[in-house]
């Protein structure tokens, strides 16, 4: 939904005043920030309160409140939009090597439109051209309480409204998961000296994959994996062995914001096992962040699960395909993808900006 005001003119400001309070509300609760008791801006206090305001934390005036609480918070969502505040694709961290969380200077780079800019606008004088964030008669920092005397205008709301246009976007802990049996292994050996011939590489790896059956055979409960492996023992003579790995995982967590509808991205970051990185199929790039699932929760809750699992175990989805090399003489092969931390490489944004989800947008 839009906002009911996007300019400000001596009548509606009351009305703008608590539409940003509301939107700031909203974004404290959906960033897990605590809200504080402050009062809103009323009254005297929308526009000839400024100098008069008392220093206290609980007296602050309310429009100061607001810009302290966009700088304290802003960290806590990830980077939606661009340098020039222009908003980023949905799927933008699909193959990002890092998923980038808002700096208050960014943020307020973005604010302006791609220049660089450290804090807010204020004034003691009326700027020239009240648009022109280069008018003279602007200096940064947010709105003095006190002295020196800062006049109220335009530039205040407008700039706590895109700002706050800007954090829509949340990243969760999650955990990997499952209480399935998600686990599918198979080893095949064969050795040259009580082996019939014949007894090499070649052998062992069609004895793992007659050896799959695609049945889930335990509960391991960690991270999707997928891979072939080698090893040549070498005693005196070669002992080959020859495996097949698949398991799948969940990725679910808890602490969001239940009063108010979302988009929740899955993402999650491979890497290769062993010599070389093979997805076999699953939707897993190496050392990049790949968006795998997206739901719409309805109602909207504070725990959240994948509805599906990332990986897979069945007939047809040997990771054989190509196998890993043969491997060296007392040497381990592989072949594959692993995802190695059951925290740090699966990560959940909440995307707030959606219909019936923040209400201003």
């Amino acid at each position: 939904m839009a906002w009911t005001i996007t300019d400000w003119t001596p009548g509606n400001i009351q009305q703008y005043a608590d539409e940003l309070w509301k939107a700031l509300e909203e974004r404290q609760k959906a960033s897990g920030n605590s809200i504080n008791s402050i009062f809103p801006v009323t009254g005297a206090n929308i526009q000839t309160g400024i100098s008069a305001a008392p220093t206290t934390t609980t007296g602050k005036f309310g429009w100061r409140y607001i810009q302290d609480q966009i700088a304290s918070i802003c960290t806590s969502f990830v980077r939606s939009h661009n340098d020039s505040g222009v908003a980023l694709a949905t799927d933008y961290y699909d193959g990002q090597a890092t998923i980038e969380m808002w700096t208050f200077a960014n943020l307020m780079k973005a604010v302006r439109g791609g220049t660089a800019q450290s804090d807010f606008r204020r004034a003691t004088s009326y700027p020239t051209d009240w648009a022109n964030w280069a008018d003279a008669n602007y200096s940064v920092g947010k709105i003095a309480l006190g002295t020196p005397r800062d006049i109220f205008g335009p530039w205040i709301p407008t700039d706590i409204q895109k700002a706050l246009n800007m954090l829509v976007w949340t990243k969760n802990p999650t955990l990997w998961g499952t209480d399935e049996d998600n686990r599918r292994q198979v080893e095949a050996q064969c050795d040259e000296y009580a082996s019939p011939p014949p007894c090499n590489w070649a052998f062992v790896k069609t004895e793992a994959e007659t050896d799959w059956d695609g049945n889930a055979a335990d509960n391991y409960g960690s991270t999707p994996t997928a891979y072939s492996q080698g090893f040549r023992q070498t005693p005196s003579w070669n002992v080959w062995h020859a495996y097949l790995y698949r398991q799948f995982s969940y990725l679910a967590g808890s602490g969001l914001w239940a009063g108010c509808k979302r988009a929740i991205d899955y993402y999650a970051k491979a890497t290769k096992f062993r010599d070389a990185f093979d997805a076999y199929g699953d939707d897993v790039l190496e050392d990049l962040w790949s968006l795998w699932e997206t739901e719409t929760p309805d109602p909207p809750l504070a725990s959240f699960a994948s509805p599906t699992a990332l990986g897979k175990v069945g007939d047809g989805d040997k990771p054989n395909n190509p196998w890993c090399g043969e491997p060296a003489p007392d040497s381990y092969s592989g072949r594959g993808y692993q995802i190695v931390d059951t925290v740090d490489d699966g990560v959940v944004i909440a995307r707030w900006n959606i219909t019936d989800g923040f209400v201003y947008v």
